[in-house]
Formats: structure tokens, C-alpha cells, sequence
């Protein structure tokens, strides 16, 4: 089942460990000599330590909520990670060989279960750049007709939550840092809805939540399950 938050209740972020204390990685001088997986720490000029030997990327997958309401796919990360209990993008590590789309969706498809072909790609933002290295974010946003059911891996909670009522909950710093300017592209390229029949959002889509039948949805502070017209 699909929760949806409304209201007041309840992309740069990635999971990572705490960042070490001491003794961060350097990027190596060769491309050859550099390692494919891109987990690690790297130092920028201003001494801050970012995730990701060849930078980083998230989704931001952006979707429709039973009032109607623009809603986004958030995740709020693990107590052990780098800053843990904040909110974010599901995303991570950019290894040498992807594009920030390939590492974007790699990381999602590991983290909350949810593969390609579940929504469309529709822009890349470089939301972070450090100082002096090269290391970016990128946030990479979609769309899917309807909030899609996740499966997290561990990794951190995942919840879809109204883009109005995002700035009020605790936020990564380097999130909360780019959320404006992502907000704006949002605004800017809004999402095209699917049907709409008594607040349900349908898709033309073959996946497993709309074969089911069933949506549920939190709305005005309560939730209610209800059968998508047309199933039986």
C-alpha cells in the first residue's frame, strides 16, 4: 500500500557512514589507477568532506497525491549515516564508469526497490559543485503518475510527502541548501497528471500497484483505502 502524507505532517543527499574523523581519501592522479566503485570520501578545498570518490547523485521522483497536491519521494536516513534522521533524496556514490542518470537510478532501484521503467526521466540538475575538486550532486527528477509503493533497504525510511510541507521537516544541510532551486524547476515543469476520478490518481501503466487494484492515500489526516474505478 501507498502512504501518502498531507499537510503539515510528514533532492543534494546521499546514504554514507559517517564521515571519518581523520585521514580522508584523496582522489587519486591517474583515471586508470582509480578504483571503479565510487564509495568513498573526498576532501574539497574548504576542508568539507563529500561522499562519493566521483561525486553523487539522487531522484527526485515527483508524483500526485489523492487531494491533488504535488508530492515528492523522500528519504529520511539512517541514525548511523552521515547525518542521520534528516530527510533527503534517495541516491548515493557515482561510480567511474556511470552518468549521473545510471548512478542516480542504480542507487534508487537499490535503496527503495523501484526500477526505470516505473516513471520518466524528465530533466538533470547539478545542485552541489565543491570548491577546488571535482565533485558534484546531481538531482535527477522524474515523474510517475501516481506515488508507487517502495520497498527500503535498510538504508533510511521512505515517505512520499507533499512538496508544500518538505522545508518544514529536518533537512540534510546539503539538501536543504538546493531545495529551492529544485522546487523551482518543479514549478516551472509541472507534473502532467493521469486521470483523475474521486481523488485517485490513475496510470496507464502495467505495474504491480495498479494491477492490484487498491490505492490508499493519507489525506486531511486520515487514511482511506479505495479501489481504483475499472478493477475488479
Amino acid at each position: 500500500m501507498v502512504m501518502v502524507l498531507s499537510g503539515v505532517t510528514v533532492w543534494p543527499v546521499v546514504t554514507a557512514p559517517t564521515p571519518p574523523s581523520s585521514g580522508p581519501l584523496s582522489r587519486p592522479s591517474s583515471t586508470e589507477s582509480q578504483p571503479i566503485d565510487g564509495d568513498g570520501w573526498v576532501t574539497d578545498a574548504d576542508g568539507v568532506q563529500r561522499w562519493g570518490r566521483y561525486g553523487a547523485a539522487g531522484l527526485l521522483l515527483r508524483s500526485t497525491g489523492g487531494d491533488g497536491a504535488p508530492v515528492v519521494l523522500l528519504q529520511r536516513r539512517a541514525v548511523w549515516s552521515d547525518h542521520g534522521g534528516t530527510w533527503g533524496l534517495p541516491g548515493g556514490a557515482r561510480n567511474r564508469d556511470e552518468t549521473v542518470e545510471q548512478a542516480a537510478l542504480r542507487e534508487v532501484q537499490e535503496e527503495t526497490g523501484l526500477h526505470s521503467d516505473q516513471f520518466r526521466v524528465d530533466n538533470v540538475l547539478e545542485t552541489a559543485r565543491a570548491r577546488g575538486i571535482d565533485w558534484t550532486y546531481s538531482t535527477v527528477i522524474a515523474d510517475t503518475p501516481y506515488p508507487l509503493t517502495t520497498e527500503p533497504n535498510g538504508e533510511g525510511e521512505l515517505q512520499w510527502v507533499r512538496v508544500d510541507a518538505v522545508a518544514e521537516l529536518p533537512l540534510h544541510p546539503e539538501f536543504a541548501a538546493g531545495w529551492e532551486g529544485s522546487r523551482t524547476q518543479l514549478e516551472d515543469h509541472p507534473v502532467t497528471p493521469g486521470v483523475e476520478r474521486a481523488g485517485i490518481v490513475l496510470a496507464a501503466t502495467q505495474s504491480a500497484d495498479y494491477a492490484a487494484g487498491m490505492l490508499t492515500v493519507v489525506a486531511g489526516g486520515s487514511a482511506r483505502t479505495a479501489r481504483l474505478p475499472g478493477s475488479s
